[in-house]
């Protein structure tokens, strides 16, 4: 019985599932509802949050300013992982380039081999839910997870 378990907790851990987005093909965006979200150009990284006790953790974006911003009516965006398994977290430096911190430069998926690897991701945006999900941004900074679940937020 015992044995049954622990597996069953591995499988749940491992499988993930994208709910209700995917990641764009330019590897900046997202595809939520037939909407494009551009976090590249359109949105700043705000930071992230992760309560260890529901294991959810949160990267929130908030609409950018300037001329060219899309989506007016979103004043941010909000990924949210649900179950996570797996967290790792590179910092940045941002002391020459300040702004670089909340430029994301990348959204990537690998697979769990590639964990150590935080600079790089895989040259496709065709998910599976063995993949960890790895974001990366002009600073250097990059957070690569794995959770049961994520779910794409605006508001």
């Amino acid at each position: 019985m015992r044995r049954t378990l622990v597996r069953s907790v591995i499988l749940f851990a491992y499988y993930m599932k994208l709910l209700n987005f995917s990641v764009g093909d330019d590897f900046i965006s997202v595809m939520k509802d037939d909407v494009y979200h551009d976090l590249h150009n359109n949105f700043d990284f705000l930071g992230y949050s992760y309560d260890v006790v529901s294991k959810e953790f949160k990267l929130v974006f908030k609409r950018g300013n300037g001329d060219w911003i899309q989506n007016k009516g979103i004043e941010g965006l909000t990924f949210k992982f649900i179950g996570v398994s797996f967290l790792k977290i590179k910092e940045g430096d941002s002391t020459e380039y300040p702004d670089d911190e909340s430029c994301l430069d990348g959204i990537g998926f690998n697979v769990e081999e590639m964990r150590s690897d935080m600079d790089s991701f895989l040259a496709s945006n065709q998910f599976q839910d063995d993949y960890d999900m790895i974001f990366t941004f002009a600073s250097g900074q990059a957070i690569k997870i794995h959770s049961k679940e994520v779910l794409f937020e605006t508001n």
